[in-house]
């Protein structure tokens, strides 16, 4: 999760600029990044990992959705995940997403699966307050 940033950057520098996102996930492997492209009207993916990007994937069209500047996203990955760790009993953290609200707010989830097998989607702040939590 703490490449997400360094993901973005990359993508705006290899694209010439700042971008527009629907979304950009991690997991302990890789970052997916869904660039806005035509007006929104499609999306370009990318893959991130190691230090290494890779994409664009052929353009797909999107019939709806939002989206947020990489400028927004705007958190510490060190510290946001933190209360969800010491509230969970060892959580199996699986993904970490980063979506827009229809007003363009950034919207950060976690998803964990718990011991018995169950996964929750965790909302979370920007400092990793926990907003809402939901079975999935």
């Amino acid at each position: 999760m703490a490449e997400i940033l360094d993901a973005i950057d990359a993508v705006e520098s290899q694209r010439g600029g700042p971008q527009e996102f629907f979304e950009v996930n991690a997991d302990t492997a890789v970052v997916n990044l869904f660039v806005a492209t035509d007006r929104g009207r499609e999306v370009v993916g990318y893959l991130y990992s190691d230090g290494e990007l890779l994409g664009p994937a052929p353009p797909q069209p999107v019939e709806s959705g939002f989206t947020f500047g990489g400028a927004a996203v705007d958190f510490d990955p060190t510290e946001i995940l933190g209360v969800v760790i010491d509230e969970l009993d060892d959580p199996d953290l699986e993904r970490f997403v980063i979506t827009a609200h229809r007003d363009s707010t950034i919207r950060y989830e976690v998803l964990v699966r718990s011991k018995r097998g169950g996964l929750l989607a965790v909302s979370l702040s920007a400092d990793g307050g926990i907003l809402a939590v939901v079975p999935r």
